[in-house]
């Protein structure tokens, strides 16, 4: 994911503004970050530099987080 599209996401749950905090980056391109929405607080996690924008109400199949089990 690019950081120059971080500011234009909104959360897709309530269309909120999101807060990031980037963890990982190789110049340009996020590769793991965590958004969170400042109004409903729905979390959205960024691996490999690809986002993750599920709602809340939406059942997560995450293998990632299987696998480190």
């Amino acid at each position: 994911m690019h950081k120059y599209m971080l500011p234009m996401l909104e959360c897709p749950a309530c269309h909120g503004k999101l807060e990031w905090t980037v963890t990982e980056s190789d110049g340009e391109h996020v590769e793991k970050t965590e958004a969170i929405c400042t109004s409903c607080a729905a979390v959205y996690p960024v691996h490999e530099g690809i986002g993750i924008f599920l709602t809340p109400d939406l059942q997560r199949q995450d293998l990632r987080e299987e696998a480190s089990r």
